[in-house]
């Protein structure tokens, strides 16, 4: 064999070598974003369970959390600071998620159920109110987000919605 076939062979060798350490490291970094997708979701799933485990576990806390979500007038002071609280947890927690969500670290066939689990929880009277009287804390992006389906559920005929859109936006909702 010549130099030149012996350095045509090792350049081929190179080649092959170089896409193969690259194929590798796409294998891996693709590898490395799964594992930290699932890492994302698993530590605000965790937080969440805390967040219900806590309701259950305090006496009085869970009947004072359903007291609110369905009729939040009923509360005294305290009562109604205490319920504020709980919203502002649950509600950053689902912010988070949906942050998380739009950026791609939640597959949209996991976020689905909880949006529906939002979308069921917005028709209760004392959650309306609270976003009503809170909504601006939270990040633009949820905002929207939130207040879309709120909307879809104007469209439904959701009456704790309608009544509720007008004291928001100081309009109707649009048709």
């Amino acid at each position: 064999m010549t130099a030149e076939g012996a350095s045509a062979v090792a350049t081929i060798i190179q080649t092959v070598a170089v896409i193969s350490g690259l194929i590798f490291v796409s294998v891996q970094l693709r590898d490395s974003r799964r594992i930290a997708k699932g890492a994302a979701y698993q530590g605000w799933l965790d937080t969440i369970l805390q967040f219900f485990m806590a309701l259950a576990q305090t006496e009085g806390l869970s009947e004072l959390y359903w007291r609110g979500r369905r009729d939040i007038k009923a509360l005294d002071d305290t009562e109604m600071s205490q319920f504020f609280y709980l919203c502002v947890t649950y509600f950053t927690l689902l912010e988070n998620l949906y942050i998380q969500f739009d950026q791609g670290l939640i597959p949209k066939r996991v976020f689905l159920s909880w949006e529906n689990s939002l979308i069921a929880d917005m028709s209760s009277p004392g959650f309306v109110e609270y976003w009503r009287l809170e909504a601006g804390q939270y990040n633009s992006v949820f905002r929207a987000f939130v207040d879309r389906l709120l909307l879809e559920q104007v469209g439904k005929g959701e009456k704790n919605v309608s009544a509720f859109w007008p004291l928001v936006y100081g309009s109707s909702p649009p048709p």
